[in-house]
């Protein structure tokens, strides 16, 4: 449901100060924020958890990888692809 307008002018608004470079790049919204899997999960293939790695231990995180916000924890995910590593880099670049 991306055309309720009220809620795609919300999230753009946050995207946009968040990530203040993105614009100029391009992007586009394609699905509705949901509170049953989030972007790292999506990245893995799997919309049934919400992934992140808690230190509480609260939320799922594959085993044996460190729960820290690092990017060398997510190079570590091995359910994590190539492709999401890349993003997360790019990401960090256009925050800069």
């Amino acid at each position: 449901m991306v055309g309720n307008n009220a809620w795609v002018r919300y999230v753009t608004r946050l995207i946009e100060r968040d990530f203040p470079n993105l614009s100029a790049c391009g992007y586009r919204l394609t699905s509705q924020d949901s509170p049953d899997y989030n972007c790292v999960a999506w990245a893995a293939d799997d919309d049934q958890r919400w992934w992140w790695p808690d230190a509480d231990g609260i939320h799922y995180w594959p085993p044996n990888v460190p729960r820290e916000l690092a990017l060398e924890a997510y190079r570590h995910t091995k359910h994590l692809v190539t492709k999401s590593v890349r993003m997360i880099l790019w990401k960090k670049n256009i925050k800069k």
